[in-house]
């Protein structure tokens, strides 16, 4: 498994819930269940949930660290999960 930063160590709550808000003028935030394995993306833009079941850690990390996490979106998510 990736390891893991401080941030996302920090971002982990009581129910083993990371919930990281990122920069981005669509996206608010991008949790991660630890125990289902569930990628939510809350979005700032019309305040709905996408939610995405049985993703690996890995790509939840991948998403939250993406320098554009909107872009990250567009191009491996949509669609794709």
């Amino acid at each position: 498994m990736a390891e893991w930063s401080r941030e996302t160590l920090m971002a982990l709550n009581q129910d083993d819930v990371i919930y990281v808000e990122v920069s981005s003028t669509w996206i608010e935030a991008i949790s991660y269940d630890l125990k289902t394995s569930t990628v939510v993306v809350s979005s700032q833009h019309n305040r709905n949930d996408y939610v995405y079941y049985n993703r690996p850690f890995e790509d939840y990390l991948a998403f939250v660290n993406a320098d554009s996490p909107g872009s990250f979106f567009n191009m491996y998510v949509r669609g794709r999960w």
